[in-house]
């Protein structure tokens, strides 16, 4: 009944309000967040576990914290500081080894610190790479990572079987050229990545002229003043081939990787990266979004406005939260009008909001009722036999 009321109802009235008992799962829990492989981490006196999308206990709450799935696989803790492991979506564990921190996969490997107070990357077997020993893992991007040795950031590359070459030492790389020391970098994505100095931040890039061998560090920004690297306050994330940056007057613009130049006006008070064609902006103190040719696609009305994900997005009027949506034309509507205490944006169908103090999902009127409804918690978690 859910899914054709919002259907149907969304057509004739737009945005709808949504009662607790018309929940996908009921509001139940302490806390909640997005599904992923089919199973919703939630936490349940304290304690976290992992509940499918018919509101059944897949694992039982007994993890300290479950960190995001990524490829099927959560980073889980009991409440030892320094033991972590990963299990599958079923709770299987994936392997014996513990570990002292654990992040997420990403494309086949993973960031932990195995024991001590070093680095690595691991394959899900729990192989790891065949040479270690870095202080700060930013993130993988294959076939490349940037780490942190001797208080140097590098760019190294993992090839086959896991062996590893150092590609780019920014830090030299930038002194060089900029005469700035690089303080932190961000995970690289398309071999781009964020790059912090005590002047600001950049895009930098990595690259190869074609005529000779091997990989180099460029800076993808021009700088706001005559000569040097385009170092800025502050730079958002790459989207869709547009950055979002920051001035020294404190208004953002977006910058254009291609074209190398800033597009449309400058002057947005707040900039969020593109995702799907959109992006969430902000003027006079409320957001809205704009599309990828800068038109405004949505007037800022919101107090807080986030980016879409599979068609949907968050928002926030007041100290409400509701959703936005997308057709396939691109125009955006609001699909359940700010009334929840909290979202998390939608994944796999569902989203956690909470309803008076208790965490449920809502549908996105695309998955089957039958799947979707569920009786109250007390059949959920089995009695001690």
């Amino acid at each position: 009944m859910l899914r054709a009321c919002i259907l149907i109802c969304g057509l004739l009235l737009g945005a709808i309000s949504v009662d607790a008992q018309d929940m996908a799962i009921a509001p139940q829990f302490e806390d909640a967040r997005p599904f992923h492989a089919g199973v919703g981490r939630v936490k349940l006196n304290g304690v976290w576990g992992l509940v499918d999308r018919a509101g059944r206990m897949v694992v039982l709450p007994q993890y300290e914290q479950i960190r995001p799935g990524s490829e099927g696989i959560f980073a889980v803790n009991r409440g030892e500081p320094s033991l972590w492991s990963y299990i599958d979506a079923t709770g299987k564990p994936l392997h014996d080894s513990s570990m002292k921190e654990a992040r997420p996969f990403f494309k086949g490997w993973a960031a932990v610190v195995p024991y001590g107070t070093e680095w690595s990357l691991i394959k899900p077997s729990g192989a790891r790479v065949a040479r270690e020993g870095w202080t700060e893992i930013a993130g993988w991007d294959p076939p490349f990572a940037i780490v942190k040795s001797d208080g140097t950031w590098r760019v190294i590359h993992i090839g086959d079987f896991g062996f590893v070459n150092e590609v780019v030492n920014l830090s030299q790389e930038a002194a060089f050229v900029s005469e700035q020391e690089i303080t932190s970098a961000s995970a690289p994505l398309n071999r781009k990545f964020v790059l912090t100095s005590p002047a600001g931040q950049t895009i930098g890039q990595l690259y190869s002229p074609g005529h000779e061998p091997g990989l180099y560090l460029t800076f993808a920004m021009p700088t706001p003043h005559e000569g040097g690297v385009g170092f800025y306050p502050k730079v958002g994330a790459v989207g869709d081939g547009l950055v979002p940056v920051q001035f020294d007057d404190g208004t953002w613009a977006y910058f254009h990787l291609d074209r190398q130049q800033f597009v449309w006006e400058r002057g947005y008070e707040g900039a969020r990266a593109f995702h799907e064609g959109l992006a969430a902006f902000q003027q006079n103190g409320l957001w809205g979004y704009i599309n990828r040719g800068g038109e405004v696609v949505v007037t800022p009305k919101y107090t807080r406005a986030y980016d879409f994900y599979a068609g949907y997005a968050t928002m926030r009027q007041g100290d409400e939260r509701g959703f936005l949506q997308v057709d396939a034309g691109g125009k955006i509507s609001e699909y359940l009008a700010p009334q929840f205490e909290d979202v998390f944006r939608f994944q796999e169908g569902l989203a956690p909001v909470k309803i008076d103090g208790k965490w449920g999902y809502i549908g996105d009127g695309k998955t089957p009722d039958v799947d979707l409804r569920q009786s109250p918690i007390e059949t959920l978690i089995p009695a001690d036999p």
